[in-house]
């Protein structure tokens, strides 16, 4: 069980070549913080690329230095391939995640691998939710779920192999504005830690990374 995404992300990006997908990640007002894994990715990686469909932050993040492109993730061409490619929280958005792994494929060099992030379907707190509101209190503009198990049979029908799981209990109070926010987000991670603890697959998120089978 991670208690960070972040920190494992970093190594595996350590002087590697990588392409961070959705990199804005939904605003750009974490982007100073040491949350935002686009900024870590920055200091570790040899090589950084970001990639995100939102035109105006990514004008944005050009103008203070950053090199990132505007494009859709499911439809991108860009002229230089990675060791490692990361979409963190993205797929769980797509209506179409085969052609996100059709562009990865595209652009990793041989033996890259990509690394995918996305809330676990099977997590303890959409278990409490459901219990106490009889559904899962997800992002609105979430299209889909998965568990390591789905995730690994659409990585084999899109020509991938799974190299490992890694779930993840992470505090997400400092995404929240408000006291009673930040006190929700330590009562829901003490939750994970205690589940996770004895079962890690009831953890909010789970990390997966996989290669291309040749």
């Amino acid at each position: 069980m991670l208690t960070s995404r972040l920190t494992f992300i970093a190594e595996l990006a350590k002087d590697k070549r990588v392409l961070d997908i959705g990199c804005v990640n939904h605003t750009l007002s974490t982007r100073q913080a040491k949350y935002w894994l686009h900024g870590v990715l920055r200091q570790h990686a040899s090589h950084l690329v970001g990639l995100d469909y939102e035109k105006d932050p990514v004008e944005a993040l050009r103008q203070e230095g950053y090199n990132v492109v505007c494009a859709d993730a499911t439809d991108f061409q860009l002229d230089e391939k990675f060791d490692v490619i990361v979409a963190g929280e993205i797929i769980e958005h797509l209506t179409c995640a085969a052609k996100l792994l059709e562009c990865i494929r595209r652009h990793l060099l041989p033996g890259g691998k990509v690394v995918l992030t996305c809330p676990n379907a099977n997590n303890v707190i959409y278990f409490l939710e459901n219990c106490v509101f009889g559904h899962e209190r997800d992002n609105t503009d979430h299209t889909c779920l998965f568990t390591p198990t789905t995730m690994s049979v659409m990585l084999q029908k899109c020509g991938y192999r799974a190299l490992s799981y890694h779930f993840v209990a992470q505090n997400l109070a400092f995404y929240k504005n408000s006291t009673r926010g930040k006190l929700i987000a330590h009562g829901m991670w003490g939750v994970q830690m205690i589940a996770g603890t004895v079962r890690p697959s009831l953890c909010r998120n789970f990390i997966t990374v996989a290669m291309p089978v040749p």
